[in-house]
């Protein structure tokens, strides 16, 4: 397996009813170098390299690559031995939005959004609950609250927040006059996209 194949930004896409301290993770695997962040603070940065599968971080085997094709990569967590995976995460490659100098339109329009059978209202800037709409919802489980609008190295995203907290992260890939497309957001299927279609 080429090290450069997996060289990129990498974002870790989180199943529906897992929250994480931080709510972002972000793997940025370049230069030699890993570096684990989230939107504002670094918080692995050390030297790699690839072998029969495995990267290892200066002298620890940290992951297994246990897939790693198009877009996707999952990432087996290693034990102290670096023998046994402890857990696995999926992750999505991030690439700039499409679009991007759109997203004042996109703060000024309201979408819906559809995920596993729920309907949602996306108002950005804006607690939901006070303009009297209904929470933001994956399937079953409530993420939040209120929306905002965040980018990264040319990446735009939506976070989902409960008060100050910030639960989920959707990536948008593109904007378009009438949708956004989002990715990142089925851990089963980080590549499958997602429209979130504007409200006239």
């Amino acid at each position: 397996m080429s090290q450069n194949n997996i060289e990129g930004e990498w974002f870790y896409v989180k199943e529906t009813n897992v929250y994480t301290n931080p709510s972002v993770q972000i793997l940025s695997i370049g230069n030699e170098k890993i570096l684990q962040k989230d939107f504002r603070e670094t918080f692995l940065n050390e030297s790699y390299r690839v072998k029969n599968s495995k990267i290892i971080c200066e002298a620890t085997i940290r992951y297994r690559i246990e897939y790693l094709k198009d877009n996707s990569l999952k990432l087996g967590y290693l034990d102290e031995q670096g023998d046994k995976t402890v857990f696995s995460r999926n992750f999505v490659r991030l690439s700039p939005t499409q679009n991007i100098e759109s997203q004042k339109d996109v703060v000024n329009s309201r979408y819906i959004f559809q995920y596993g059978g729920v309907s949602n209202i996306f108002v950005f800037n804006a607690n939901l609950l006070d303009l009297e709409l209904e929470p933001i919802y994956l399937g079953d489980t409530l993420i939040g609250d209120s929306l905002k609008l965040e980018e990264v190295d040319g990446a735009l995203f939506i976070s989902v927040f409960i008060q100050e907290y910030r639960r989920r992260v959707f990536p948008i890939k593109a904007i378009y006059s009438d949708k956004l497309v989002l990715y990142g957001i089925d851990s089963f299927n980080p590549n499958k996209e997602f429209e979130a279609t504007l409200i006239n």
